[in-house]
């Protein structure tokens, strides 16, 4: 699990990176010239909240004592979904699917 995590957080940080390019087509911004005005898709501030719910969700799996295991079983199993929208990076392992 501590190899999904570490992939992940990696995974975090790329979407985080490319969040300030993500656009709806009907974005103001993308309809300019140059890309450049006011954002008002708000898709890349979706996904930074989503990047910082999901960090969220790590910090907790690796703040839970192993002996509360049925509190780890159910973050693992989160983890394993919130892994699958990136299934087709490279590094993801099939090992990791729910």
């Amino acid at each position: 699990m501590s190899d999904l995590v570490k992939w992940l957080r990696q995974q975090f940080n790329a979407d985080e990176q490319a969040a300030p390019n993500v656009h709806a087509l009907d974005c103001e911004l993308t309809m300019t010239a140059g890309f450049s005005g006011p954002c008002t898709c708000g898709w890349a501030d979706r996904l930074l909240a989503e990047v910082d719910a999901d960090r969220a969700i790590l910090d907790l799996y690796e703040q839970t004592e192993f002996g509360d295991l049925s509190r780890r079983t159910a973050l693992e199993d989160v983890i394993r979904l919130r892994a699958l929208p990136r299934a087709d990076r490279p590094g993801y392992r099939p090992e990791w699917r729910p």
